[in-house]
This record gives structure tokens, C-alpha cells and sequence, in this order.
């Protein structure tokens, strides 16, 4: 066949509808057919539509390599993971995502591998993500934890009562007027200088408390004040480096529309992924 003439019975418009049902609209394979036969007149079985996606999985490799090649090279990239389904077997679904494109992963597990392949061992930008210890392998300097997760851990702490209680509201009140200030700057109503020269002092009580939780808390909550400690220089990217968030919202936005569909379609258990990776960009 000449070049450019699809292989086989459907043409590359019905095809890319078929993968954008499935994918971006979260319908299921028995769905799609009986809309391609009572919309278009099309007949197909289950098995074609499977087929027609792994067409166009395959279609997509080389600029799903470019969006890749793309996230590696921005200055500040989300990462995050959640549990997926391959073949009836446990795997992992992973994004690395900017603010203009998001790249998906499916992987065997959550290790520091395959954050290393998503966003290159040569990583030279700002990673927000959680506390996940994949993710260790990045300089704190040049990470971002995530602040809502801390958010539940300061609650937790005062959930328990005690010194505990006490030393979690303090930590809570003073993430409140971290994000009031962080709203300000990124809004353009407070300067940049200004809002680092405000952050100092809360900075040092921040980091005051966790210490004084360490030692004065029960057991778990110390602990897990020590563990936050270590990171503290992952804490603050946010206030030197512009463009960096405090929460990793848009990484966990973009898994959400895959989790919508693995709980709603029941997924990946009962079909295998079209495309171990995949990426989207967003609207300009």
C-alpha cells in the first residue's frame, strides 16, 4: 500500500474517535461499540475496538517520547503515583506533569527507577511531589514537598490529644498564613522580596515546632515530626524559587481523570492498558 493509507478496514478519523471515546470520555469498549452501530452504523466487536487501540497506542509512541523529552527540561514538574491494574496484575500509573503538558507512565512498581526514567537522572529542575521516598533521589534543594499532605499529618497530631493537639494547632496556624502570604505573591499583591522577607520568621517557628514535637510528643507523632525535619530544606523551594507551588495539585488533578475511570469501568482489571504511556497537554 502507498505510504499514508491506513492499514487495514477503518480509516485514521474513526480509529481516533474510537481512542478518544475510550480514553478521554472514560467509555467503556462494549459502549463505544454500541455507539459506533447505533450513531454511525459501524459493527465492530470488543476485540476490534481493543485492537484499533493498541493501533493508535502505537501511533502515539513518538510524540508521547517528545512530551517526555519536553517534561525533563522544565523547571518545575509534579510527579505523583497511584495504584494501577496490568493484565490482571498490580502495577502502578504515574504522571509527571507541567503547566502546559502531562506525561503518564505504567510501571510495575513505585521505585526510584522509574521516577529517574519519567523525569531523566539528569533532572536539573524544581520536583514537587510528596514525601514518597522515590523521589529521594533529587537534592532537597531542588524539591518541593507538597504541603497538603502535611496539612493531614499537623490534624493528625491534633487528633491525638495533649501536647500533641497543642503543637499541631500551633503548626496549622502558621501553614494558614503560609498560603495567605503565597496566594498574595503569586497574585502580584505582595512583591516578591517582601514575601521571602515575611517568610523568614515563620520558616524558623515552623521548623521550631517540628523540633520541639520531636522531643515533647508521643512516639508516632515525634516520629513523624523527625521525618518531616529531614526534609526541611525541601519545605521552603517555594519561597526562593518562583513558579514553585506549595501542594502538588496538579499532578494529583491530572491522575483523577484515570482514577474516575478505573473505579467507574472497572479498568484496568477488566482490560489490559492500551498504551503503557501515554502524555496530554493542556489547553492554551
Amino acid at each position: 500500500m502507498p505510504e499514508g493509507v491506513p492499514q487495514g478496514n477503518f480509516g485514521p478519523r474513526l480509529t481516533g474517535f474510537l481512542a478518544l471515546a475510550t480514553g478521554r470520555f472514560r467509555l467503556s469498549r462494549r459502549l463505544v461499540r454500541e455507539l459506533l452501530e447505533d450513531v454511525l452504523g459501524v459493527k465492530l466487536t470488543v476485540g476490534s475496538v481493543s485492537n484499533l487501540e493498541q493501533c493508535v497506542s502505537q501511533a502515539l509512541a513518538a510524540p508521547v517520547s517528545e512530551a517526555r523529552a519536553y517534561v525533563q527540561t522544565q523547571p518545575a514538574v509534579h510527579q505523583d503515583e497511584t495504584g494501577w491494574w496490568q493484565k490482571h496484575a498490580r502495577a502502578c500509573l504515574w504522571v509527571a506533569s507541567t503547566a502546559t503538558v502531562a506525561v503518564f507512565l505504567i510501571a510495575k512498581d513505585r521505585g526510584k527507577a522509574v521516577a529517574q526514567t519519567m523525569l531523566g537522572r539528569g533532572f536539573r529542575g524544581t520536583l514537587i511531589s510528596d514525601r514518597w521516598c522515590a523521589y529521594q533521589w533529587v537534592h532537597a534543594l531542588q524539591r518541593q514537598v507538597c504541603w497538603t499532605p502535611l496539612v493531614r499529618e499537623f490534624e493528625g497530631f491534633v487528633e491525638r490529644g495533649g501536647e500533641a493537639k497543642r503543637q499541631g494547632a500551633l503548626l496549622l496556624a502558621e501553614v494558614f498564613v503560609l498560603f495567605e502570604w503565597w496566594h498574595l505573591a503569586r497574585d502580584g499583591l505582595l512583591t516578591r522580596a517582601t514575601f521571602q522577607r515575611k517568610m523568614q520568621p515563620l520558616m524558623r517557628e515552623v521548623e521550631r515546632l517540628l523540633a520541639q514535637a520531636a522531643e515533647v510528643c508521643p512516639k508516632k507523632v515525634a516520629g513523624t515530626a523527625s521525618e518531616i525535619l529531614k526534609l526541611k530544606d525541601a519545605l521552603w523551594t517555594l519561597v526562593y524559587t518562583e513558579g514553585v507551588e506549595p501542594t502538588n495539585n496538579l499532578a494529583e488533578r491530572d491522575l483523577r481523570h484515570a482514577v474516575i475511570w478505573r473505579k467507574t469501568g472497572f479498568g484496568p482489571r477488566a482490560r489490559t492498558a492500551a498504551a503503557s504511556s501515554s502524555a496530554s497537554s493542556r489547553p492554551s
